[in-house]
């Protein structure tokens, strides 16, 4: 985008007339140009992502082996363990997809690409219905089993220890058994491989990924609360060839009502093959945009009539395709994959926060729509710690004593990968890719009034209830200050002390502050409007007086009053609103200014040295700043 094009729109967008700047233009690929349309919406999007999640269905896949570690108490709270986690997890990393919402985000680190959950069976349908078929398929098992099981376990059950068979202690056994769990909420990152699909992909990616993993905890947790009462011989579900199949005979006792809950759930695997595909494709797709080589520039073709890349596709399918054949060797195998899946998966979602960690988030994060705060900081370090302790207990052998046919492989794989990776990286990676292009100018310039893109700042056009006071004196009169985000106490103090700090230094001690919070000053995820309304209503605190003159004093100043906007307040100014009393409609107004600039701004205003329009063409930061904008 042309820089002057980008200024021009900045009055438009802070006005919520249009939307059309947004950090997600400062972020492109290597070639310059955006080469997919947007073709998803936010359903879609969280039907791409649950369906590769599809926890409760997942977990129908694995859970054999948690059992087998820690029995019904470590499946259930087991998983609640490690959705606990994963949360965490995805939360920093759902921040990082809101700073740099492309394709290309999480291939920083592409050795995942296609290790995670494959089955392959023929399927066209579309990510809405995957959605449907998921959900209604869980609600399915769940009522069948409740209803058809004749005889359930006593709630102790659930909560006794002792089960384990695996031959490790009870340790190790409860963090195999957790680690295991993660399997069934891996993939919950699938939303960012279409951000450049989807429009507003700064704020729809991280929704569909965080709304993902709830939907994960919604629809598993009940499900294998509800098996796990309805299990009456865990040793047989252990044992099988199937688990889930066994499971579900012994809740339904009926060996049509298994089959049919069986076929639905082969249904919902077979559902996910569209979003695994789309997915995978677009991680080979935007890493071989970024190569310059002519196999990577014959990949990156995106096809004219079907506008999405169909080279890449049928790779990653054929690719898909041998890797599933390892499902069919044997039960190690199957157990390498998905204890592969777990940790590749999680390295990638570790590594660009482990970058983002060490290169400072202040410096290296733009404004964005999910902005963790201080609590980024724990979230970026608690996954790097995280990753080591997942990395030594996925590569442990599945039991003991250790057996050629249960021995697990993961740690000789990922040596393999990483060696594999490296070789490429000298021998290609240095000197052809070229990886995305981030206009850093464009960022800076955004800045100031991205963050304010996500709140409701519309005014009303005039607002004479708020012209008051013109019988009162002033001189003591505080400026009002509303948050439209909340703010930590802390942080509040922090606001209001620098605000009031050259004022009271040149005051004297009884002197009222400049700037206070009303009793109610909080309006996080209300509009700009209800403050307004609060402001009309707000008691001014008046105070009579007999001296002829005026009526009395009032201790709020009532025509104007200061909003923060954004919890990074010292980096983008506060926004001053008033009404132009000046005018005879009283029209209502407002401007960012700079904290560094309150004092002499708002004491001029305190003392009627200036009127707030009079203030505005010297404190508007957005003239300050240099936007181009006249004004």
């Amino acid at each position: 985008m042309d820089r002057k094009e980008a200024t021009v729109s900045i009055e438009s967008i802070q006005n919520g007339e249009i939307d059309v700047l947004n950090l997600d233009d400062a972020v492109s690929p290597a070639n310059g140009k955006a080469d997919m349309p947007h073709q998803f919406n936010w359903i879609s999007t969280l039907g791409i992502s649950f369906s590769i999640t599809n926890s409760w269905a997942g977990y129908l896949s694995n859970f054999g082996q948690t059992l087998a570690y820690g029995g019904p108490r470590l499946v259930i709270f087991g998983f609640i363990c490690a959705i606990l986690v994963q949360f965490i997890v995805v939360l920093g990393l759902s921040e990082l997809a809101s700073a740099f919402p492309v394709c290309y985000f999480e291939s920083l680190v592409k050795i995942r690409c296609l290790c995670g959950r494959v089955y392959v069976c023929p399927s066209m349908v579309d990510s809405d219905t995957a959605l449907f078929l998921s959900l209604t398929g869980m609600v399915l098992v769940f009522i069948i089993s409740l209803v058809m099981c004749k005889q359930k376990q006593p709630a102790s059950f659930l909560l006794q220890s002792g089960y384990g068979i695996s031959g490790w202690n009870d340790g190790t056994a409860w963090m195999l058994g957790v680690m295991n769990a993660m399997y069934a909420i891996t993939g919950t990152d699938a939303a960012i491989h279409i951000s450049e699909e989807l429009p507003q992909p700064g704020k729809r990616v991280p929704q569909a990924m965080i709304m993902s993993v709830f939907l994960s905890l919604a629809t598993c947790l009940p499900l294998f609360i509800a098996l796990m009462f309805c299990m009456s011989d865990m040793n047989a579900v252990v044992s099988s060839a199937l688990p889930s199949m066994e499971l579900i005979y012994q809740a339904t006792q009926s060996k049509g009502l298994t089959t049919f809950l069986s076929v639905w759930l082969l249904v919902v695997y077979a559902a996910s093959i569209p979003s695994q595909w789309v997915t995978s494709s677009r991680m080979a797709w935007a890493l071989a945009r970024d190569i310059d080589s002519p196999s990577a520039r014959y990949l990156a073709q995106v096809d004219a009539k079907l506008k999405f890349p169909v080279r890449t596709t049928v790779a990653t399918f054929i690719f898909i395709a041998v890797y599933s054949l390892l499902y069919l060797v044997s039960s190690g195998a199957f157990n390498m994959i998905t204890n592969c899946a777990v940790l590749f998966l999680n390295i990638t979602y570790v590594v660009p926060q482990g970058l983002i960690l060490a290169s400072g988030r202040s410096g290296a994060l733009p404004c964005r729509y999910v902005n963790l705060g201080f609590l980024g900081y724990f979230c970026n370090a608690f996954v790097i710690l995280w990753i080591i302790v997942l990395g030594v207990f996925v590569c442990l052998p599945l039991e003991l004593p250790v057996k050629a046919e249960v021995m697990n492989y993961t740690s000789v794989v990922l040596v393999g990968l990483f060696a594999l990776v490296i070789v490429l990286w000298y021998r290609l990676g240095r000197r052809a890719f070229q990886g995305p292009r981030i206009d850093w100018e464009m960022m800076q310039i955004i800045s100031p009034t991205m963050t304010n893109l996500n709140l409701n700042l519309t005014l009303p056009p005039t607002c004479p209830a708020l012209h008051q006071g013109d019988d009162t004196n002033w001189s003591e009169a505080s400026f009002a200050l509303y948050t439209l985000v909340s703010l930590p106490p802390s942080d509040l103090l922090t606001l209001t002390n620098t605000l009031n700090h050259e004022w009271k230094q040149s005051m004297t001690s009884e002197a009222m502050s400049l700037v206070r919070t009303p009793a109610l000053y909080n309006y996080a995820g209300q509009s700009l409007q209800a403050i307004v309304q609060a402001h009309i209503e707000l008691d001014k605190e008046f105070v009579a007086r007999d001296d002829g003159i005026k009526r009395g004093d009032i201790h709020w100043f009532p025509t104007a009053f200061i909003v923060v906007t954004s919890r990074d307040w010292k980096e983008n100014g506060l926004l001053f609103v008033y009404v132009d009393t000046g005018v005879e409609e009283c029209p209502l107004e407002k401007y960012w200014f700079a904290v560094e600039d309150a004092y002499v701004m708002l004491s001029t205003l305190s003392f009627g040295e200036f009127t707030p329009a009079q203030c505005r063409a010297f404190f508007d930061l957005e003239t300050k700043v240099e936007y181009g904008v006249e004004g």
